[in-house]
């Protein structure tokens, strides 16, 4: 029977990571020996890398406030992006993510749980705001802009962009050794929002174009709870409600800022972030209340070494996982293909063989360094804030946080993702896809690569 099967690789899965996990200790004992000779080799990589990791851990995130005049970006007006932005040309229309305003305290609303409206054009997506337009969602429904926020979130702009347009973009004016062309561009109305999560390598640029923007971040030390389903690679969710204000977060350092045009934040690596659209003013047709901003993901070689290597492995458990039939494609974000296991597999091997070799001074490391250092005398680093002070600042909007034991609302608004999998089953996948089991995984698989 189906069940079986899924049961049946279950427990597989489950026996051999298990086993990897239990045996670790021995492992390390016989480093010396012939057959362990490449165990000791992901050692070394570990401790080389301490010292990089110290040098991360001191890192704080901090605001560069109105930096960027001289971007020819920073004049793009609302008008000016629905005549530069274009569908890509895989399929012809732009996807807006929809969500509900009203906000059920404790209830996380992930990417693959979100109803969804595919537009010809931006220009569409503000007449929705303004109220002089429609829109549909992919269950046929029409989306009321008074109940549900828009975000056209996460979108390359070499997808969507000519190059003209992108060299609009100028990295390098912050110090940043950095092209444009990998920037993303992230618009939405107020309310859009992004869960709390991690990004598994690299550090993060962020900057603010036009409207408002509330970034709410934890230090990666601080225990969110961290799941992987839904899956997003290199992204490791939390399962607190950050943007309800849960009482979940008491005694956790919350540190808050908000963005506005100009403003730049640096995201260091490792940070929980959790990232929300909001107003500017309190007039529901003024289209300078819908956030537009660009940021760039960049890579640290050195420091990336591992979580690449963890991500890898991830992806191709995942893919396993799917084969198996216990997860489906409701349980990946829709920024992420189902997989392909032998894609999936090639990949990770292929890291594990380069994991072997010398590390090469890294440069991204310095530059990083580098860039701190010469904005030392304009940064803000970001203060810590009450959790009382933070949960009043949430519940002044622009959602409509609700105490409420009732979830029909969140229900009707959008289904949950893991509703067919039990808890034992999610807690069995999130424990396989952990940071200790996949560590383990990789020192062990070190010895045959």
């Amino acid at each position: 029977m189906w069940y079986e099967q899924i049961y049946s690789s279950l427990i597989t899965v489950g026996c051999v990571a298990i086993a990897m996990f239990t045996m670790l200790p021995v492992n390390l004992i016989e480093t010396g020996h012939a057959h362990r000779r490449y165990m000791g080799s992901y050692i070394l990589i570990m401790e080389s890398l301490a010292s990089v990791h110290s040098k991360m851990g001191c890192l704080e995130p901090f605001v560069i406030s109105e930096c960027i005049s001289d971007w020819k970006a920073i004049r793009w007006t609302y008008q000016r992006l629905a005549e530069i932005v274009k569908p890509a040309e895989r399929n012809g229309f732009l996807r807006i993510r929809l969500g509900p305003i009203e906000h059920i305290r404790g209830k996380i609303m992930f990417e693959n749980e979100s109803k969804v409206a595919y537009i010809p054009s931006l220009e569409q997506f503000f007449n929705w705001f303004i109220g002089e337009a429609t829109m549909m969602a992919d269950d046929q429904t029409m989306v009321d802009r008074t109940n549900y926020w828009g975000y056209f979130d996460y979108n390359y702009v070499f997808d969507i962009m000519d190059p003209e347009n992108i060299n609009d973009i100028n990295w390098q004016h912050l110090g940043l050794d950095i092209s444009p062309v990998d920037s993303t561009i992230w618009i939405g109305t107020p309310g859009a929002h992004t869960p709390c999560h991690y990004d598994s390598y690299g550090y993060n640029v962020h900057a603010q174009l036009s409207g408002s923007k509330r970034w709410i971040l934890f230090e990666p030390s601080e225990n969110m709870k961290p799941v992987r389903i839904p899956y997003e690679e290199s992204t490791v969710f939390s399962s607190l409600d950050v943007i309800g204000a849960d009482s979940s977060l008491q005694g956790k350092k919350i540190r808050v800022a908000t963005l506005r045009k100009g403003d730049v934040i640096f995201v260091p690596p490792g940070w929980w972030h959790c990232v929300q659209c909001v107003n500017i003013n309190d007039s529901e047709n003024d289209l300078n209340n819908i956030s537009v901003s660009i940021n760039t993901w960049v890579p640290l070689a050195n420091y990336d070494r591992i979580p690449r290597l963890q991500e890898a492995a991830t992806s191709t458990m995942v893919a396993i996982l799917i084969r198996s039939g216990l997860i489906s494609s409701k349980q990946i974000c829709s920024s992420e293909s189902a997989g392909c296991y032998d894609d999936s597999l090639y990949d990770f091997e292929k890291l594990l063989k380069e994991s072997k070799n010398e590390t090469a001074n890294d440069e991204s490391l310095h530059r990083l360094m580098d860039f701190i250092e010469k904005q030392k005398k304009r940064m803000t680093v970001l203060p810590i804030v009450l959790f009382a002070d933070f949960r009043a600042e949430q519940e002044k909007g622009p959602l409509k946080i609700i105490d409420s034991s009732d979830d029909s609302l969140y229900r009707a608004n959008f289904t949950t993702s893991t509703s067919n999998l039990t808890s034992f089953q999610k807690h069995f996948i999130d424990s396989l896809l952990s940071e200790k089991v996949l560590t383990t995984l990789i020192a062990q698989l070190q010895e045959w690569a």
